[in-house]
């Protein structure tokens, strides 16, 4: 699997754990709270990884851009999949992410609930 399908199932995963968490609505927005800040169990769990809605947007569409075949650098492929790593494995409590389970059987898709 290279950077950007990993970027691109990754990030599918993030959005979906997200979702559960009630942090991205159904448009795919960020959910803020009265404040204009994620709210405080998102900023518990992600604290050293993502400070802000900003941060946690920009993580975002680079992975949307990687689904849609944008360029992206190296570079940013790189930091983009590390911190998505990161941040679903904060976000679920597990360290197994979709990417080690695809890799094992040999398909690349989206990650959907259920697989």
């Amino acid at each position: 699997m290279n950077e950007r399908q990993a970027i691109a199932v990754l990030s599918s995963y993030l959005e979906h754990l997200l979702r559960l968490h009630g942090v991205l609505d159904k448009y795919g927005e960020i959910k803020l709270d009265n404040a204009g800040r994620l709210p405080v169990e998102i900023r518990d769990r992600l604290d050293g990884f993502i400070e802000n809605a900003a941060e946690l947007r920009g993580l975002i569409n680079i992975g949307r851009d990687a689904r849609r075949g944008e360029p992206i650098s190296p570079a940013v492929a790189n930091a983009a999949r590390l911190m998505a790593e990161e941040v679903c494995r904060a976000l679920s409590g597990s360290d197994e992410l979709p990417e080690a389970r695809l890799h094992r059987c040999g398909t690349l898709k989206p990650w959907t609930r259920g697989s």
